[in-house]
């Protein structure tokens, strides 16, 4: 996986202590990259009061944490002693010496509150909420200033190395993703906040959702679908006997016994109602241009009515979109999908 030069991603990972997992998460994850740099704070004493090391007799010695960073395909491995200094100063001593390697992968939690940080990670020995509460106060702000927390277990490294080369893409999905994870916490990001990214950047609201979903992000109390499929939330879900029978909410719009709007249809509908086109739409929903027609046709046979009208390319380009007929449908299948989810959250709570 290559990565752009012209932007350095720097990844800290800090940890609830030693043997938490933090060496076995970064090894992971230098192993998805070609071009990465690994660097392992160290509470040894420097030799020749060096700050960093990055001799090879010193890095290569087996068994140790630079020596398995190595061996998992970091092109370059820095060593630094935590001597008191200043996280920034040393910083960009690595960063001048970092030369074209990019993601900059930072075992150890000194530079985990730096703002020159786009990724941050916390590993817990356990996800265990009582174990969690003996975790002292500086390390419980880190948990909640991580974009991921949790136990080794928890982390998905392909979808971080995911996130971390569209982060260093120059084009918009980086400069998206990088407004999605200023509102992430612990691989979370609420409706709301995922809707002011999309409408802030000026890109629809789908296109979000699919790069939350690849990036292993959740997008949490969504109840209109609009990101994309999205997996049953607690509220949605009751208990009521206790062999397990729960009760879910699936709706659809029908005429004459036909399907005119589910879940599918709705999100092509709001794909091309955002781009302008159908084409960008079904790309952007990872569909062909023919199976996006299709349930276009589907839904206007489905109503008898004009669904999207469109204009084929030429002098002025071409363009779709969602006639009045069609917007109706949208407000009233959002609407009682609205009201479903609250009748079973309100049913939750009695």
């Amino acid at each position: 996986m290559k990565i752009a030069k012209t932007k350095k991603i720097i990844v800290a990972i800090a940890g609830e202590g030693r043997k938490s997992g933090k060496t076995t998460l970064a090894v992971k994850l230098i192993e998805q990259f070609d071009n990465a740099m690994a660097v392992k704070m160290s509470d040894e004493i420097p030799r020749k009061s060096k700050i960093i090391e990055t001799d090879e007799k010193i890095i290569a010695v087996e068994g140790k944490d630079t020596w398995r960073m190595k061996k998992a395909g970091a092109k370059k491995v820095a060593l630094v002693y935590d001597n008191k200094q200043n996280a920034e100063k040393i910083l960009k001593e690595i960063l001048k010496n970092s030369e074209n390697y990019s993601p900059i992968i930072i075992e150890g939690g000194k530079f985990f509150d730096l703002n020159e940080v786009y990724l941050k990670l916390f590993v817990k020995k356990n996800d265990k909420e009582k174990d969690s509460e003996k975790i002292d106060r500086r390390k419980r702000s880190r948990i909640k200033n991580a974009h991921f927390a949790g136990s080794i277990e928890r982390f998905q490294p392909h979808k971080l190395a995911f996130l971390i080369k569209t982060l260093s893409s120059e084009k918009n999905d980086g400069r998206v993703m990088e407004e999605i994870l200023k509102f992430t916490r612990d691989g979370i990001i609420s409706c709301p906040d995922a809707r002011g990214v999309a409408q802030k950047n000026h890109v629809p609201a789908v296109l979000v959702g699919n790069l939350c979903t690849l990036a292993g992000i959740r997008i949490d109390d969504c109840s209109l679908g609009c990101f994309g499929k999205t997996k049953m939330k607690k509220q949605d879900v009751i208990d009521i006997f206790s062999d397990g029978i729960k009760a879910r909410q699936k709706i659809w719009l029908e005429k004459n016994g036909k399907l005119v709007m589910g879940e599918g249809r709705l999100k092509i509908l709001q794909a091309i109602q955002e781009t302008g086109s159908i084409s960008e739409g079904a790309r952007i929903l990872g569909m062909s241009y023919t199976k996006a027609w299709a349930l276009i046709r589907s839904v206007e046979k489905a109503a008898g009515r004009k669904i999207v009208e469109r204009k084929a390319g030429g002098e002025g380009g071409g363009w779709a979109k969602v006639t009045p007929y069609g917007k109706a449908l949208l407000k009233y299948y959002d609407k009682l999908n609205t009201l479903a989810s609250n009748i079973l959250k309100e049913l939750a709570r009695s």
